[in-house]
């Protein structure tokens, strides 16, 4: 039989061991708790800087271009804009769609993705200049030119590949076939995620680092496509 000293001594002990124990368990468990919440603040201040870019992209997009008479020259333009006279017409955005993606960001200042399109009272907008038919403006995933055909399929691939996506909305002056109406103007803006290759940078890459050995198989592709090189 165990004297009352030892006894206490053996309890004393076995608070220790428990305690040493309970810590051990509760720095296992305490990242496991932090670092949801901690991704949740990193998600909400991106998510707040995402709202503050599409703002200031379609500001910067329902302002005048400079130089203000800008006759639609890739080497003229300063700065990009669509607002000419207190309106937005059919020409000045075949103009702006003829721009390379990778510059009309460079001339914002934004290293975020974005397009733009444009709603009415009966739905989304459609033009066709020179044979060419666009839904939207901005990324396409192809450095050459922006926008496209398709908004549907653009819009898929940036809402399954975004990590953070912001829309700014606002209404503008606009002149469409003959026509001019107050229109609505959305800009998205996003971040791709983690893992995902935005193919505009791919193209970019390859042509940049590597273009005296590697060569892709076609000079277009479409989103979600994969790319093919050649030696």
């Amino acid at each position: 039989m165990l004297k009352k000293g030892d006894r206490i001594h053996k309890k004393a002990q076995e608070m220790i061991m428990g305690s040493i124990v309970l810590i051990i368990f509760l720095m296992f468990l305490v990242p496991f708790i932090i670092a949801p919440l901690l991704h949740e603040e990193d998600q909400e201040d991106t998510l707040e800087e995402l709202a503050k870019e599409s703002e200031r992209v379609g500001e910067a997009l329902t302002s005048p271009p400079y130089p203000e008479n800008w006759d639609g020259s890739s080497e003229e333009i300063v700065q990009v804009g669509l607002l000419q006279n207190g309106i937005i017409d059919s020409s000045i955005l075949e103009s702006y769609s003829e721009l390379d993606y990778s510059r009309t960001k460079l001339l914002m200042g934004t290293s975020d993705e974005y397009l733009f399109f444009f709603e009415d009272k009966n739905g989304l907008l459609e033009f066709t200049e020179g044979g060419v038919h666009r839904e939207y403006f901005g990324w396409n995933g192809n450095n050459s030119k922006n926008g496209g055909s398709n908004l549907k399929a653009a819009e898929n691939y940036l809402l399954s590949s975004a990590n953070s996506l912001a829309k700014d909305e606002r209404f503008i002056v606009m002149e469409h076939n003959g026509e001019k109406k107050e229109v609505k103007m959305i800009t998205y803006v996003w971040d791709f995620a983690d893992g995902m290759v935005d193919l505009n940078q791919v193209i970019f890459s390859i042509d940049y680092l590597f273009s005296s050995f590697l060569l892709t198989t076609k000079d277009n592709y479409a989103i979600g496509e994969e790319v093919y090189l050649t030696g």
